[in-house]
């Protein structure tokens, strides 16, 4: 072909065969040029390469490691130990900085007044003692509180009366004049001794039944000594090793917490009983009718800080008018000795002060300025328990009077007084028991020999955990005529029946009452004994004994007297009497006349019974107990149907008769 025209590809063609291996022969294509000689070629590929995998490739070895050997150990080792040590301890350790529950409390003391003599122109009995300091008290301990009474003021030929609680120290033989107070104060135990005492105020001397000298007041670090007369001293004041020497020869000396007592030589009759304290007071002379000496006041300073003892004046106690966060602390009523004429000396009295409300236990709780009162009034023992999580009760047991005799008849004795404290369980339930009065004997026209009434009826709180408090009921009053004449014994004695027998009035017991008056050679009957007071004898054919004065307490927020004795009848007035003894104590009859009934409630003895030709006749009845319980919490439960009352944020229970029941 020719080469005229564009070349448009190279054509590679192999060689023919013998030719040459791997030959190979080039020739160009072309293209006439300007000339048409080719047909038009569209190139369509005749070739569209197309590749599809011919295999998928698989690894043919995927290692998977697995483990040819668990390795086992063969030998484990266990190891016991072969010696376990065991620790026991020598000694159990109590932390030392544990502290104990305490607090201060500030302790204000008083003692007992003297009674004073019989005669309006006679002597006063000595005032009280005082005795003051603070002391820290602890979470388990208690104090034991013994608050005297006040002396006991004789009438004419009374007797020397009975030893007031606190030791006071008796009268003359033939009364006349008067009783020592007791001391009061507070003790480590029960067991009321020196060896026990923390703080006490001696009790005043009694008064000598005329000349108008003052009786020792008590201690004090010593009581004061009673007045002289003639040429007879007063009984000595006691000290703080020795008691008070007697007036005279056959006056006997005080001692640890007893007061002395007047001779029985000459006249015996006036002297007055030395007070009771730490050693107690002399008393006077039977003679010139001189007083008792004081009763000396103590504290023991391994319990008491910031100690002090005051003597008292005359007839006023130590210290009366002291004050704390603005207020007198003694209460009214209380300490100073009786007045002539006669009158019995005041009861003591003891008041425990702390800042705060109240956490301990025990007398009249009160609360003022920040500060918590607890006071403790006379004729009573009482427990101040610092830290008490039970109820601690001040409860008033009074037992029914004894009935008065018939045909110049008796009065009959009050019943028998309790005060103080105690503490119930929780959930306990104490029963509750009001002793009845006794029955006046009634008329039976010449029968003499059924002359005396009858005795009145114990009242009692009793429970489990407690001792069960009883107060004995107040002795019958007897009549004229009779086997004896005497009075029968109680909480206070019966008077004698009167006209002409030796009679004697009826036995107290120790620290519920006094005993009745004995029998007079002619005239009316005798008065019955009291709880504050003894009965007093008859003074002839016009004359009757009245009824012993009763005891005030203040359970209820207001002073009430109790268990006062019933009069003696008349011989042969035509007057009416007026004879009963305060708090309750019917008066006797006379020719026109009727006695009265002890009232109920009071214990009151009941009146005596006149002459068998009229319609008076007839004795009284004794009066019903009573009891009162308060505390500064309600009860849950009670039975029998007591009266509710408050009064400075205690709640006041008060039983009239019959069995009931109180459960906290």
């Amino acid at each position: 072909m020719r080469s005229n025209g564009s070349v448009i590809g190279r054509l590679n063609i192999p060689a023919a065969s013998g030719t040459g291996s791997g030959m190979w022969f080039n020739t160009d294509i072309y293209v006439a040029k300007d000339e048409n000689i080719w047909p038009t070629i569209t190139p369509t590929p005749s070739i569209t390469p197309t590749y599809t995998p011919t295999s998928t490739v698989t690894p043919t070895y995927t290692p998977t490691v697995t483990p040819t050997l668990t390795v086992t150990p063969t030998n484990t080792p266990t190891y016991t130990p072969t010696y376990t040590p065991t620790y026991t301890p020598t000694a159990t350790v109590t932390p030392s900085n544990t502290p104990t529950p305490s607090y201060t409390i500030r302790i204000y003391v008083w003692g007992a007044g003297g009674g004073a003599g019989y005669n309006s122109g006679g002597g006063y009995g000595g005032g009280g003692g005082y005795a003051y300091g603070q002391m820290v008290v602890t979470s388990g301990t208690s104090l034991y509180l013994l608050v005297g009474n006040g002396g006991d003021t004789r009438n004419s030929n009374a007797g020397p009366g009975s030893s007031a609680l606190g030791g006071g120290g008796i009268a003359g033989t033939l009364g006349y004049g008067g009783c020592g107070g007791g001391y009061s104060g507070i003790f480590t135990s029960t067991s009321y001794s020196q060896s026990t005492a923390i703080i006490m105020a001696g009790g005043g001397g009694g008064g000598s039944w005329d000349y108008n000298i003052t009786a020792g007041a008590g201690g004090g670090t010593s009581g004061a000594s009673g007045a002289s007369y003639g040429t007879d001293p007063g009984g000595g004041g006691g000290t703080q090793t020795a008691g008070g020497s007697g007036a005279i020869s056959g006056s006997t000396s005080g001692s640890a917490l007893q007061g002395g007592s007047p001779n029985t030589s000459g006249d015996g009759g006036g002297g007055g009983g030395g007070g009771g304290g730490y050693y107690g007071g002399g008393g006077g002379s039977g003679n010139y009718n001189t007083p008792g000496g004081g009763g000396s006041g103590f504290y023991n300073t391994s319990y008491i800080s910031s100690g002090s003892l005051a003597t008292g004046s005359n007839n006023v106690p130590g210290n009366y008018n002291v004050t704390f966060n603005g207020s007198t602390v003694l209460p009214s009523g209380y300490a100073y000795g009786g007045n002539p004429g006669p009158n019995q000396g005041q009861p003591g009295c003891i008041v425990i002060v702390y800042s705060g409300t109240p956490v301990g236990a025990g007398g009249t709780i009160t609360q003022s300025g920040g500060y918590t009162y607890h006071t403790f009034y006379g004729n009573s023992t009482y427990t101040f328990i610092p830290f008490f999580s039970g109820v601690l009760a001040n409860y008033l047991v009074v037992a029914g009077g004894g009935g008065g005799g018939r045909f110049y008849g008796g009065g009959g004795g009050g019943g028998g007084m309790l005060t103080g404290s105690v503490g119930l369980t929780i959930g306990t339930t104490y029963t509750i028991t009001v002793g009845s009065g006794g029955t006046g004997a009634t008329a039976v026209v010449n029968n003499p020999s059924t002359g005396p009434g009858t005795s009145g009826n114990n009242s009692s709180i009793s429970g489990s955990g407690i001792s069960t408090i009883t107060a004995i009921g107040g002795g019958y009053g007897n009549g004229a005529n009779n086997a004896t004449d005497s009075g029968g014994s109680g909480g206070s004695g019966g008077g004698a029946g009167g006209y002409g027998g030796s009679g004697t009035g009826g036995s107290n017991t120790a620290g519920q009452g006094y005993p009745g008056g004995n029998e007079c050679s002619s005239g009316g009957g005798s008065g019955g004994g009291g709880a504050g007071g003894s009965g007093a004898t008859s003074t002839g054919a016009s004359g009757q004994g009245a009824g012993g004065s009763g005891l005030s307490c203040s359970i209820t927020g207001t002073a009430v007297t109790y268990a006062g004795g019933g009069g003696g009848s008349g011989g042969n007035q035509g007057t009416p009497l007026n004879n009963g003894g305060s708090g309750g104590g019917g008066y006797g009859a006379s020719d026109g006349y009727g006695s009265s009934n002890g009232t109920n409630g009071l214990g009151g003895g009941g009146g005596g019974g006149s002459q068998p030709n009229n319609s008076y006749y007839y004795a009284g009845n004794g009066g019903s107990g009573v009891v009162i319980i308060s505390a500064s919490r309600s009860a849950t439960s009670t039975t029998g149907s007591p009266s509710v009352t408050t009064n400075s944020g205690n709640t006041i229970y008060t039983f009239t008769s019959g069995t009931g029941s109180i459960t906290y």
